[in-house]
């Protein structure tokens, strides 16, 4: 009975680790989403595409290269290496692979994650591991994490996937630039095949987010934004009747609307999304036939 179990144990770990591979091998790439900054509201595919190996010092590693994102983003490319269950990528800051994700991590782990632009002081932010698990990708089993943000420079988290990386994107994102997207559509290499999270929408697909047209955002301001639960509205518009605020997301689905029915105020209001979850919203604010629009940034 002792070697029929042991025997089981083995097969078992043989099964979870038989399809683990280096993170960027056998032409990996993904496709994120991205929203972008002004009218028409789109929200666009990025594209991650590896190529290598390369060998830097004893690293084995893989070139990601980052293409589709617009406006200020500056992040074009990042150098990974894995060893063992870990996954590094170069900071041009540090001249150095400093660390981005642990599959075997447990939780209650806390990770420090760097920040990998160049020409800043290097920072860091703080994550706890908050849930671990595994997907079934195309038959193949991954192993996942889920980490939460503690501390705040930049933005990353969410759930983790084992040769894949994060659901939100790859690497930290500073600001709304970088592309800073809103959630990975596809993932591809030569083993596991192309994989849709979300069947319904394209890899490639360009999704309009349906407001209509708009008017210049600058009539429309947010604070704080990012923010966590409570968002202070302010516009000239709210100071007339029947002002209608409605927030949607990426996809153009409205997720919250109400309206404000004042007069004689100084066009400022404090409308509690503590129900919404983490991610990209776009605030659009109408009233008496002209309208705003708002991107702003659930933490």
């Amino acid at each position: 009975m002792k070697k029929q179990i042991t025997a089981t144990i083995i097969f078992v770990i043989s099964f979870i680790n038989l399809h683990a591979q280096p993170f960027g091998a056998n032409g990996a790439s993904w496709v994120y989403s991205y929203s972008t900054w002004s009218p028409p509201y789109q929200t666009l595919p990025v594209y991650v595409t590896s190529s290598g190996p390369i060998v830097i010092g004893n690293d084995t590693c893989y070139d990601l290269g980052i293409s589709g994102q617009t406006g200020c983003a500056t992040l074009n490319s990042m150098i990974v290496t894995q060893r063992g269950d870990s996954v590094f990528y170069f900071s041009q800051i540090l001249s150095d692979f400093t660390f981005l994700y642990n599959y075997n991590a447990a939780i209650g782990d806390t990770q420090e994650i760097r920040f990998p632009g160049s020409g800043m002081t290097d920072t860091s932010i703080q994550q706890v591991v908050i849930d671990t698990g595994s997907i079934n990708i195309n038959g193949f089993w991954k192993r996942t994490y889920t980490v939460q943000q503690t501390t705040w420079y930049f933005a990353f988290g969410g759930m983790v996937i084992e040769d894949i990386g994060t659901t939100g994107f790859l690497f930290p994102q500073f600001g709304f630039c970088d592309p800073l997207t809103g959630s990975i559509r596809c993932y591809e290499d030569s083993i596991v095949g192309l994989y849709n999270f979300n069947p319904s929408v394209a890899c490639d697909s360009v999704i309009n987010v349906g407001i209509g047209e708009t008017e210049n955002e600058s009539e429309l301001f947010c604070y704080p934004n990012p923010f966590t639960s409570l968002l202070t509205i302010f516009s000239e518009k709210l100071k007339f009747k029947d002002t209608k605020v409605a927030i949607y997301n990426t996809l153009g689905k409205e997720v919250s609307a109400f309206l404000v029915e004042r007069q004689g105020f100084d066009g400022r209001i404090t409308i509690d999304l503590s129900k919404l979850n983490s991610g990209i919203y776009f605030l659009h604010l109408s009233s008496e036939g002209s309208s705003a629009v708002k991107r702003i940034l659930k933490e």
